[in-house]
């Protein structure tokens, strides 16, 4: 009967805690970074009483449009880091992921991103280092699209482009079609 008891209180903590845990998970102490949502990547401060918070009420239907490269050698492409950013700061804001829809469009410098390690390396001389993040994106549901004619323009066959990443006709089309759905455009 005491273990019956002992249970009974074990089990009364952790449901009394758990909520706690996992509120205390999703939301760090003012002015410390995190990454909530993508782990590693796109990190974030909250910031009580913002002037222009992220609403959890809002759909966020959003193209990012991203063509720069990094600046140094071996950097994970700033515009996909922005998009974890922004991902960041939806968990922080507890906006439910139905409410997140996002597209991201890779063309110009931001093309090589798309490639698979041994054509990267062919050209760089080192690994991708946007694979990881490409695969978190994806995870996180957002959709990842690379110029079909920025592939052409580098001489880069489609075989070349990795699996989470889709193959459009033309950054320009995609750009074009999801704004007048309604979607907002965040540029590098």
């Amino acid at each position: 009967m005491k273990s019956y008891w002992l249970f009974l209180v074990v089990v009364s903590i952790c449901i009394g805690v758990g909520p706690a845990l996992a509120e205390a998970e999703t939301k760090p102490e003012p002015g410390q970074w995190s990454s909530p949502r993508i782990e590693g990547y796109g990190k974030v401060k909250p910031f009580e009483g913002a002037a222009v918070p992220i609403r959890p009420d809002t759909v966020y239907s959003i193209v990012f449009d991203v063509a720069e490269s990094g600046d140094q050698p071996g950097q994970v492409l700033p515009g996909l880091e922005r998009v974890a950013r922004f991902l960041n700061l939806a968990a922080l804001a507890k906006v439910p992921e139905e409410n997140l829809k996002l597209v991201v469009v890779l063309h110009d410098e931001a093309t090589a991103a798309a490639f698979e390690d041994n054509t990267y390396h062919t050209l760089y001389g080192r690994i991708n280092p946007s694979l990881d993040l490409i695969t978190r994106l994806k995870e996180a549901n957002v959709e990842i699209l690379v110029c079909g004619q920025a592939l052409a323009h580098q001489n880069i066959s489609t075989e070349k482009v990795v699996e989470p990443v889709n193959i459009a006709a033309a950054a320009v089309s995609v750009l074009a079609d999801y704004q007048l759905s309604g979607y907002a455009l965040i540029t590098d």
